[in-house]
């Protein structure tokens, strides 16, 4: 019995799989790297994957399950850049779990329901992204709000803080936590040239007489590549928990201009 292979189908099917895994991955992670870099990773491995089968390897299945592996590990290097051996296996899991799923749910509708080969592709995709949302709801439980009192040279401000464990803003030579702020929240405990530094800051201007209690860092959003902001190294914050009052001394608060919540339910972000 002999069959058909389109080398082109094939070829389009792995890239569009590869493509939106990796975008799957950075749903899981957060992470907002550049589609460019992960359209031209997906389609390399794609190109690796039509390599195999052109030299029939698929005839060997433990060869195939090694170069299948292979593969999709040099893709997640190749998209999200070498970050140790660690992160290296957890990606290339999870790359193999969310493959598995589109992948059988693809040829299920395409085999058995006869659909249309756009239709199941699309279908078949769309299972993974419903397990994500999952997770998203199961993480958004895991997000918590405290009443949040803020301590500045004797001066104090009550706020509600948001828990969020998608915070991993870092202090990049410290490496000391951040959290996030909204500008409206921390000026009431600023004298007033504070508040105009600050102002020219967060308006990327130069003060000719900085004050040295602001610092900087990077950061990247939903929307914006990158950035920085100005860093407040507040003398203490106190989170009232359910059943506990946590003291924290000499924490650093990234200041942002916009609110960091649209319906104003908090104002500032905690990190973890």
């Amino acid at each position: 019995m002999s069959y058909e292979f389109y080398l082109d189908i094939y070829f389009l099917e792995n890239l569009v799989m590869n493509y939106t895994v990796l975008r799957m991955i950075t749903i899981v992670e957060k992470k907002h790297p550049s589609r460019i870099r992960f359209l031209l990773t997906a389609a390399v491995g794609s190109m690796a994957m039509c390599l195999m089968m052109t030299h029939r390897v698929y005839k060997v299945q433990w060869m195939m399950a090694i170069v299948c592996m292979a593969v999709e590990a040099g893709m997640t290097v190749a998209a999200f850049r070498w970050q140790g051996w660690k992160k290296l296996m957890y990606r290339a899991v999870i790359f193999r779990l969310l493959s598995l799923l589109a992948e059988g749910s693809w040829q299920i509708l395409r085999d058995y329901f006869h659909m249309p080969f756009p239709y199941s592709m699309a279908a078949g995709i769309l299972l993974p992204f419903f397990v994500l949302l999952k997770v998203r709801t199961r993480e958004k439980k895991e997000q918590f709000l405290y009443p949040v009192t803020v301590v500045f040279h004797g001066r104090r401000k009550q706020i509600t803080a948001l828990w969020d464990s998608g915070n991993q803003l870092r202090q990049p030579l410290t490496g000391r936590p951040v959290h996030i702020i909204e500008l409206e929240a921390v000026q009431p405990l600023l004298e007033k040239e504070e508040r105009r530094e600050l102002m020219r800051l967060l308006e990327m201007q130069t003060v000719e007489y900085p004050s040295g209690m602001f610092s900087f860092v990077p950061y990247q959003s939903i929307g914006k590549k990158h950035g920085i902001l100005p860093v407040l190294k507040l003398d203490e914050i106190r989170v009232e928990k359910e059943n506990e009052t946590v003291d924290t001394p000499e924490v650093l608060a990234a200041v942002s201009k916009e609110a960091v919540s649209r319906s104003g339910a908090y104002q500032m972000i905690l990190h973890p």
